[in-house]
């Protein structure tokens, strides 16, 4: 049991010391977003849903922190499940979270999303994607339903055949993963660089092939961000 002080400094001191691992980038993101739905704080744990050999589940990040009354998972295993500061912290963060932001961040998260499907469209259309296997999540489904690739949640995936990136073997032309997380509502920080690499290492472990990751942004990015992507090698678009 932590006493309100130590529940502030223990909060506190995780965001400030282990802002590289992945409970330090969700505070740390908490604390300038105010909530965030499970769809932003999956991608931004950048680990598996739910348990997987050899890392820990971004389940039991969210037990953890609930259990030292961090945090509060609101509406939870419904489609719209949040998590926000416990109200302890909520009040020294000086965050104030209501139906109407909730709405709004709701609004932005789903118009996102038909920005992604628009990309997905045409890159069929290009051949680029095939049209036979393609995958996206909404905010509106429930996790259990939730499309995983790796165990890991990214906002969509599919598979290319195009020659020169599809990998060839003796007999059959393996096809490489497409991995698509999307950031328009907000800036890019290097929060969501780092969990993205972390999704991609445990999906290129598993699936021992190629996989091309994509980040679509709407905000410039800075120059740090800009150059740590481009180096852990992401096709970076602007929509």
């Amino acid at each position: 049991m932590y006493v309100d002080e130590q529940t502030v400094n223990f909060a506190k001191l995780l965001i400030k010391k282990s802002a590289c691992l992945p409970v330090g980038r969700l505070l740390k993101e908490l604390s300038t977003s105010g909530f965030l739905f499970s769809t932003e704080l999956l991608k931004i744990l950048g680990h598996p849903l739910g348990p997987s050999k050899g890392h820990k589940s971004a389940k039991s990040y969210l037990l953890e922190l609930e259990k030292d009354q961090i945090i509060e998972v609101k509406n939870a295993n419904r489609p719209n499940e949040y998590i926000c500061f416990s109200k302890k912290l909520n009040g020294y963060f000086g965050i104030n979270v209501d139906a109407e932001k909730l709405e709004t961040r709701r609004q932005l998260l789903t118009f996102q999303e038909v920005i992604i499907s628009d990309f997905l469209e045409r890159w069929k259309k290009m051949n680029i994607l095939a049209w036979n296997f393609n995958k996206q999540n909404h905010i509106s489904q429930e996790l259990e339903k939730t499309f995983k690739i790796g165990d890991c949640y990214v906002d969509a995936f599919g598979i290319c055949y195009v020659s020169g990136i599809a990998k060839e073997t003796t007999t059959k032309k393996k096809p490489s993963y497409i991995v698509i997380n999307s950031l328009i509502y907000r800036n890019i920080t290097q929060l969501d660089i780092d969990g993205f690499e972390n999704a991609l290492k445990i999906i290129k472990y598993k699936h021992k092939g190629n996989v091309i990751p994509v980040l679509i942004y709407g905000n410039p990015l800075p120059k740090d961000v800009f150059i740590d992507a481009k180096k852990s090698g992401m096709i970076l678009i602007s929509a």
